[in-house]
């Protein structure tokens, strides 16, 4: 799936319009994605974010097939605290174009948790099927995409860790994506976002850059972007045209997972290696 993603923090409203109109940009002419044979993202956009405002938090989920730069839909941006991925699609070949297939999807987890999901490139849908040890009995593979797929190994694979949420994650993170590339249904890149907001109130953030083949590694690329006291993680094209609007970036270059909680409103952000 190609794919342009953002998963972020931002400290005003500002920034996620910044952020939004950036994704739109990069969404209708994709100038890195030209020498890989397209040049726009058309099939659909979404996000989740949690707001904060006066301590107290609000979920906001939206997607739709809508083109991003055509979509005349407005984010409510009420709030002084952001947690949020952002996504625009262009689908896989074989795999529907619907507001059902947009980015994010949701999932909830075994502890409560409520899981969103964006990804960048993707995995093999037959093989990750295969995989799935509890296999939907009426899902039918042809109306859904393979990040789809992926998600509900993620869960899966979270449901199998123990210990605070963040730590599961990560874990469950990392071994799939372990397992993935052990069964070779692992695509040419898994950058993969995920907000997690948990029954205690606590958003989290977790941004995978997972590159594998040196062909594609421009248009893959994950960048650090950073303005203010905001940051995102971005994709390559989304990156370079916000460097143009002022903010600092840097690649990320190798396969990480970077993972970022909030203390008393403040981020920490802790990165680890990736297959």
């Amino acid at each position: 799936m190609d794919c342009r993603l953002v998963g972020f923090v931002a400290s005003e409203p500002l920034i996620v319009e910044e952020l939004i109109g950036a994704l739109s940009k990069s969404a209708m002419r994709d100038f890195l994605a030209e020498e890989l044979g397209f040049s726009s993202h058309n099939h659909g956009w979404g996000y989740a974010v949690a707001s904060r405002l006066r301590k107290r938090w609000s979920i906001l989920f939206y997607k739709t097939v809508i083109p991003i730069w055509e979509d005349p839909h407005h984010i409510d941006l009420n709030g002084r605290l952001f947690v949020g991925i952002l996504h625009a699609r262009r689908a896989s070949k074989n795999t529907p174009i619907n507001t059902f297939s947009a980015h994010p999807y949701m999932y909830v987890l075994d502890d409560g948790s409520w899981m969103f999901l964006a990804q960048n490139g993707g995995i093999n849908r037959e093989l990750g099927l295969k995989m799935l040890e509890e296999k939907p009995a009426t899902l039918n593979a042809e109306l859904v995409t393979d990040t789809f797929v992926y998600g509900l190994l993620l869960r899966e694979a979270y449901s199998k860790t123990s210990g605070e949420s963040s730590e599961r994650m990560l874990n469950a993170i990392q071994s799939l994506d372990e397992r993935l590339m052990n069964a070779g249904a692992n695509g040419r890149c898994m950058n993969t976002l995920v907000l997690q907001y948990t029954p205690n109130d606590a958003p989290l953030l977790f941004a995978v850059r997972a590159v594998y083949e040196e062909k594609v590694k421009e248009y893959c690329e994950l960048y650090l972007v950073e303005k203010d006291e905001s940051f995102c993680f971005a994709s390559s094209t989304t990156s370079l045209i916000l460097e143009q609007a002022g903010f600092k970036i840097r690649e990320i270059g190798a396969n990480e997972v970077s993972v970022v909680s909030l203390r008393d409103g403040v981020p920490k952000v802790e990165t680890f290696k990736h297959v």
